[in-house]
């Protein structure tokens, strides 16, 4: 799916820098990091 998403400079670059030292695209380091992000988080009850 394709969206659009502003993201901060400093994060597209470290998501870039990332992306080339695996070889994937950006959009892996991406979706990789949310749900990174997504399965740290506490779930309510």
């Amino acid at each position: 799916m394709r969206i659009t998403v502003d993201l901060p400079e400093d994060l597209l670059q470290e998501a870039e820098l990332r992306a080339a030292r695996r070889g994937v695209a950006v959009s892996v380091v991406i979706a990789d990091a949310l749900r990174e992000a997504f399965a740290r988080e506490e779930v309510p009850e």
